[in-house]
């Protein structure tokens, strides 16, 4: 039985959403660039500054995610190599570029991630586009609150879009979609309990939804190489 951290936030509707948005290259045009934005307040972390190894973990907690929803929002043939990192106690900030096949296509994509900031909790990811330029807010823990806006550049209109379902939270999606799985049939080739009534609201299915073991192994292959380029040795396995 192989278990496996899902990624709850992949499974609620703007996440596919965003994603179906991000990858229409006739609606959104050239990608110019990409951020990430997770700032999510700790108060441990900000009373008492962790250091060394539980520094890491504490940190990792959220940049691991920043990491995924670059890769989910990208094409799946995507490359993403890893320019700079710099950590700050519990704080982080990377510069990626996602390569796409043939070396023609190049994106500068930017992390930043802060545990100890006094602000309203972020998880915003931010696209440019040659057409239309995109913000998603808070796409991971949307249940809560999101939007998103897509704002046409030759006009500068801006649209704004929510994609609530019936409420759910991520973790509810999840547990669904994991349900379907177990008990096997439609439910499980759909891979999400409701999907069909998500792609009759105008969400996109995805067959991504469901971290593959080579998607998980790639993600932590980069999460090695922010640690490395920021100067920080990597996490290493700890036997129980």
């Amino acid at each position: 039985l192989v278990v496996m951290e899902g990624y709850h936030w992949r499974f609620h509707p703007v996440a596919r959403r965003v994603k179906r948005v991000l990858q229409d290259g006739r609606f959104l045009g050239r990608i110019s660039s990409m951020k990430m934005r997770f700032n999510l307040f700790d108060p441990k972390a900000f009373l008492k500054t962790p250091t060394g190894q539980k520094a890491r973990i504490k940190l990792l907690d959220r940049w691991c995610y920043a990491i995924d929803t670059i890769r989910f929002a990208l094409d799946r043939e995507a490359v993403l190599k890893v320019d700079s990192a710099r950590f700050t106690d519990v704080s982080l900030e990377a510069n990626l570029t996602a390569v796409f096949p043939g070396g023609f296509v190049e994106i500068p994509i930017s992390i930043e991630v802060d545990k100890t900031k006094l602000e309203i909790p972020s998880w915003d990811l931010s696209v440019d586009g040659s057409r239309h330029k995109v913000f998603v807010k808070n796409i991971g823990h949307p249940y809560v609150y999101h939007h998103m806006e897509i704002t046409e550049v030759k006009t500068n209109k801006t649209k704004t879009i929510q994609a609530y379902g019936d409420g759910e939270t991520t973790f509810e999606h999840q547990l669904n979609a994991f349900a379907a799985a177990i008990r096997g049939g439609e439910g499980a080739q759909e891979g999400l309990a409701g999907r069909l009534a998500d792609s009759k609201a105008g969400v996109a299915g995805d067959e991504e939804v469901w971290p593959s073991l080579a998607s998980a192994e790639a993600n932590m292959k980069l999460v090695d190489e922010v640690f490395r380029k920021g100067g920080q040795d990597v996490l290493q396995s700890i036997q129980p």
